[in-house]
């Protein structure tokens, strides 16, 4: 009789729980679905616009992703990723992000000052030895602001990464041939060599690679890629 009373208890304890998250389940589920028709919703024309957009930019295609609260709700293509062979944009085409890599190397590059790892305004030579630039006073000066702000007083040099197969470390070496053409902190000259150059010494104060502390894949070559010409991937 006892058996018989555990097992009826039990048989009914599974019961509620079953009717429980099923409840739960249809509660979110409904939830999820209304949040759905929410976006939908808001959406309406949405699709209109972007085709509009196209033609107003000349663009062969466009990716479009909306993520709320951390969540990505909506992902979809427009247009080409290869215009002459007429091959769409997806939610899973492959695209270069260009300079949008420069937030993630100021950020990571943050968040080794803030381990003590680097300093925003000490020289950077005091956190890492072995960067060489052209002459000494950019050995003696120039700081991680400084490289981040384009502001060291050396100018672009794009030709030397772009377009390359140097690697960071390569780039990183090449800092030292690389004259400045003002004095530093007087003048803006834009400089991509001078963020990979930050991103590679990310990888030696952290011991990670700049593509895994970033969160961008296993690529090793330079901090700011250009898309490419003919057939941007997203």
């Amino acid at each position: 009789m006892l058996i018989e009373t555990k097992l009826r208890s039990n048989r009914a304890g599974s019961s509620v729980r079953m009717v429980i998250v099923t409840l739960v389940l249809l509660i979110f589920g409904a939830e999820v679905h209304a949040q759905d028709q929410e976006i939908a919703n808001k959406l309406q024309g949405f699709d209109s616009y972007m085709e509009q957009i196209l033609k107003d930019w000349n663009t062969p295609g466009i990716g479009v992703g909306i993520v709320i609260n951390d969540k990505l709700v909506f992902a979809k293509g427009y247009g080409y990723r290869d215009y002459e062979k007429k091959l769409p944009l997806t939610p899973a085409t492959l695209c270069q992000i260009a300079s949008n890599s420069k937030l993630f190397t100021a950020v990571a590059a943050g968040m080794l000052v803030e381990e003590g790892k680097l300093s925003w305004d000490k020289p950077v030579r005091e956190s890492v030895p072995t960067i060489q630039f052209y002459n000494d006073q950019l050995n003696n000066n120039v700081t991680l602001r400084d490289m981040l702000s384009h502001r060291t007083g050396v100018t672009r040099h794009d030709l030397i990464w772009f377009r390359s197969d140097f690697k960071r470390k390569e780039l990183f070496e090449k800092l030292k041939y690389l004259e400045p053409q003002q004095p530093m902190r007087e003048t803006f000259l834009y400089n991509n060599l001078m963020f990979s150059a930050v991103g590679y010494i990310i990888e030696l104060e952290s011991g990670k690679t700049w593509s895994s502390l970033c969160g961008t894949g296993s690529s090793s070559r330079s901090t700011w890629v250009r898309p490419p010409i003919r057939s941007p991937r997203w």
